[in-house]
């Protein structure tokens, strides 16, 4: 569950951004690797919005008032750049999760990620955040924010092992009752480096080498380009 070795959905992601399709319509790879973990982890469909929003007001936004009805998370599962996704085993939803997708900007908003409590620690929520990353990653967004209760230690600490950082506290975030912890992921590429690294012989090797003459250099055998996972890795994400 936490190597991320695999590269669903290796077609090009600029076409989900010139269609306007769902982001995630092509994404059949990634359900395959999914349904191998979950029995079912899936796009919500609408029948979906009455159990979403009922989990949210329960797990999310206990003791606030209840924003995210079913008429209010309806207009995500219909809009095209908007994710919803859930995680079910015998007909019944064990999470969910909503991102928001502003592909101009190349920036994402987690809204809402929900996990019942009797199936946490089972990498419910890393799948669901995996499925999410991997759209993010083919529509080229280079980074994902989210607000988090301050109070939330659980929570905050599933963000941090996901690679979120915390960049502010928002003061009265939530009706003006309680603070907020935005929270930034980076998902640009990072760049290996291409120089080789330094070798330092000790004196014996050194004699030794010299009977190959000056221009023999052991170092010059050193690959001078990444390797060629991380080529592959990074043709994925054009």
């Amino acid at each position: 569950m936490s190597r991320t070795t695999f590269h669903p959905c290796r077609r090009s992601g600029r076409r989900v951004i010139q269609s306007r399709m769902r982001p995630e319509a092509d994404c059949e790879a990634l359900e395959r690797y999914a349904r191998r973990v979950f029995p079912e982890i899936r796009p919500a469909r609408l029948a979906d919005a009455a159990l979403i929003a009922r989990m949210s007001r329960s797990l999310i936004e206990r003791g606030l008032t209840w924003r995210w009805t079913p008429q209010a998370v309806a207009p995500h599962i219909r809009d095209s750049e908007t994710a919803v996704v859930v995680a079910c085993a015998d007909d019944r939803m064990l999470g969910f999760a909503i991102m928001g997708f502003r592909f101009l900007l190349s920036e994402a908003h987690m809204l809402l990620l929900a996990v019942d409590p009797a199936a946490r620690r089972s990498g419910v929520g890393l799948a669901l955040w995996r499925w999410l990353e991997t759209i993010a990653r083919r529509g080229r967004i280079a980074r994902v924010e989210l607000e988090v209760r301050a109070e939330n230690s659980g929570g905050r600490a599933f963000y941090h092992a996901l690679g979120f950082r915390e960049v502010a506290r928002l003061r009265g975030y939530y009706e003006s009752r309680e603070d907020a912890l935005r929270m930034v992921a980076d998902l640009r590429p990072r760049r290996r480096s291409t120089l080789a690294p330094k070798i330092v012989r000790p004196a014996s090797v050194i004699a030794t080498l010299d009977r190959f003459g000056p221009r023999f250099d052991p170092s010059l055998s050193l690959p001078k380009t990444p390797s060629a996972v991380g080529q592959a890795a990074r043709r994925s994400y054009r």
